[in-house]
Formats: structure tokens, C-alpha cells, sequence
């Protein structure tokens, strides 16, 4: 199986280049899709002690609804989409779910979204994953950098959500960072590589200078502003501008339909929290990141180390003025609204916060 993979891979990048032509971006987006989908698939073979439900049992699971009192969201669930928001913890989330696979008994997925061609329609790339993933058998977990993917209105039966969610600010100046001076992989540190790009602070400044500073054609350090509510708005074209509308959609959204959000800067409250409304899943996830921070084996607690601009700490000047972002301050009402509700979710589980 392993060499069928490998010779799939050939061909597949092959394929891209006669087709396409040696777009990097393509290939490398490209190329991600199919080795997740080939891991996915066998996840699916290797999780023998992993329940499969038919979907009749789907369906019936997927009406679940949030308790009235008490704390367990829900006792069973045929698939839990964790969604990984870029630079927000998310690759230690991942770790640690992954770790706690075959304990738990549920198969893994990591599908990702393609968005490297430019043919792909953002709607047609929302069923196509929602189908795939509500056509997997067993129990499984799936995370990837994927935007909430919205399975009611397409007909399919509505998963359990869970996800992450960071100070804005920080989260703005550890992407920035990582794009430009973070641990990349040798093959994107070659072909992105430039020696000439600003530091975090010097971005901002320059962006001070001249209010109305067009696009650069690299990474820009407001690029992202607003991208949290952008990702819990939705994979759709409508949520692809950061505005009132779009947070309030975000609002709902993990009103409705996510079981948790894991606070970055609260992490492990939120993981006790986490553990309470999802036990079947994730029975043991707090003892796993208690290991690991501790100096345990098996869970990537990822910071930008090689950080040029120092991981993006900026003089109070700077932070005076990039605070004012709009973008930046809608964000700051998803965040406010998130650290509230999993505050609330301590109280309703009786969790020791200390």
C-alpha cells in the first residue's frame, strides 16, 4: 500500500505539471490533498476497535443539541470536526487528538481543502468535503485548516464541533512571523525565501507612514486581521470580508454548533472543559497535555522560534495604532464572546479552574 501511495504521488505531481504547468503553490496544495486523503483512508482500514454507524444512526446522532443543565454535549457522535485556525494552537490540538486516537477508539481524518486552483468554486469545495466526510463509516475526528464547513443545509447530518481560538494580536504577529521567518519546511523556505522582508514592527510601520500603502507582493502583516471570524463564518465566498455581518454569523455558528473552543491563552481550562462536554472522544486529553507541557514525549507545543521580529512584540506605539485595525477589533468581539462561553461552560460542568 505504501509504495502504491508513493507511485500515486509521482504521477499525481506529473500529471499537474503537463496539465497545469510548474505552478509550485498548485503542486504543493495539491500534493497535501492527496497524501491526506491516502491517510485518511487508512485510518479508516487500521481503526479496527472504531465503531461504524449506518445513516440511519448518523442521521439520529447528528440532532443532538446542547444540554439544558449539566454538561455532556454528547455521550456518541459519528464524526467531530476539529476546526485548526492557523497560528492558534491548532498543530498542538491536532497532536494531541491524534495521541489519544487509538485509546478512544476513532479513526483520524485531515482532508484539506483545496484552494490552490484556481477552477475550485468555494461551494462546490464545501460538498465535496461534507460529503466526503459524512460518508466515512466509523467514528472518526477529522482537523484540518478547513473554514466551518455548514453540514444542516446540504441535507447531511450535523457533527460535533471543536476548535480553537487566540488573542487576536498575537495570533496576527505569529502568522506573520511564521510565514516569513518560522520553521517552514526546507522546500517552502526555497521557493519563498527573501531576504528583504520587514519585521513585524517595520510592516507596521511602514503602514503608519502611508495609511493608504497598497498590497505588497509578499505576506503583509494586516493581512490576516479578522481571519478567526472569517474561518467560524464559513467556507463560503459571503464570508470572505471581515464585517459586522460576518461576526455575527461566526457568533451563531459556534452558538449552534460547537461543543468547545479551546482559548489559547486559557489552554488548559479549556482542555478540562473540552474532556467534560466530549468524554467519549477525548477521556484523558488533559492528563496528555499535562504530560506534554511538562516536558512529555509525543506533543509538538509549537512556537515561531526562529522569529526574526522576536514573535512579533512591537513597541506600544505600534500597538496603539494596529489595535485600531477594524478587522483586528471585530476579532476582538468573537474572541471576548468565545473566552465568556467557555466560562459559562465551567460553571454549568463544576470545573476547578484553578
Amino acid at each position: 500500500a505504501q509504495y502504491l501511495i508513493v507511485i500515486t504521488f509521482i504521477i499525481f505531481t506529473l500529471g499537474i505539471f503537463l496539465i497545469d504547468g510548474p505552478d509550485l503553490k498548485t503542486i504543493e496544495n495539491d500534493v497535501e490533498d492527496l497524501f491526506e486523503r491516502a491517510h485518511s483512508v487508512m485510518n479508516q482500514w487500521s481503526s479496527i476497535g472504531s465503531p461504524s454507524f449506518s445513516n440511519e444512526k448518523k442521521m439520529m446522532l447528528g440532532r443532538w443539541e446542547f444540554p439544558h443543565d449539566g454538561c455532556v454535549v454528547a455521550k456518541e457522535c459519528f464524526l467531530a470536526v476539529g476546526m485548526r485556525v492557523p497560528k492558534a494552537a491548532s498543530s498542538t490540538l491536532q497532536d494531541l487528538v491524534e495521541g489519544l486516537a487509538k485509546q478512544n477508539n476513532y479513526a483520524m481524518s485531515m482532508v484539506i481543502q483545496r484552494h490552490g486552483r484556481k477552477q475550485v468554486n468555494r461551494s462546490d469545495e464545501e460538498q465535496r468535503l461534507v460529503r466526503y466526510l459524512s460518508a466515512l463509516n466509523k467514528r472518526t475526528v477529522h482537523t484540518a485548516h478547513v473554514p466551518f464547513l455548514n453540514f444542516g443545509p446540504l441535507g447531511f447530518p450535523r457533527p460535533v464541533y471543536f476548535s480553537t481560538i487566540r488573542d487576536p494580536f498575537k495570533r496576527l504577529s505569529s502568522h506573520y512571523d511564521y510565514e516569513h521567518f518560522g520553521p517552514r519546511p526546507l522546500y517552502v523556505r526555497l521557493v519563498h525565501q527573501d531576504t528583504t522582508i520587514p519585521s513585524f514592527e517595520q510592516c507596521i510601520e511602514g503602514h503608519m507612514i502611508n495609511p493608504n500603502l497598497k498590497k505588497k507582493d509578499y505576506f503583509d502583516c494586516l493581512q490576516t486581521a479578522g481571519l478567526q471570524i472569517r474561518f467560524y463564518c464559513g467556507i463560503s465566498d459571503a464570508c470572505r470580508q471581515t464585517s459586522i455581518s460576518t461576526l455575527q454569523t461566526a457568533i451563531q455558528n459556534i452558538e449552534k454548533n460547537f461543543a468547545a473552543v479551546v482559548v489559547v491563552e486559557e489552554m488548559m481550562l479549556s482542555f478540562k472543559v473540552l474532556e467534560a462536554v466530549l468524554p467519549n472522544l477525548f477521556k484523558g486529553l488533559v492528563r496528555m497535555y499535562h504530560k506534554a507541557s511538562g516536558g512529555g514525549e509525543g506533543v509538538h507545543l509549537r512556537t515561531n522560534n526562529a522569529a526574526k521580529s522576536s514573535k512579533g512584540l512591537v513597541s506600544q506605539r505600534h500597538l496603539n495604532f494596529i489595535m485600531k485595525n477594524p478587522n483586528l477589533q471585530l476579532e476582538y468581539g468573537l474572541y471576548n464572546f468565545t473566552k465568556a462561553r467557555l466560562h459559562r461552560q465551567v460553571l454549568s460542568c463544576g470545573i476547578d479552574s484553578s
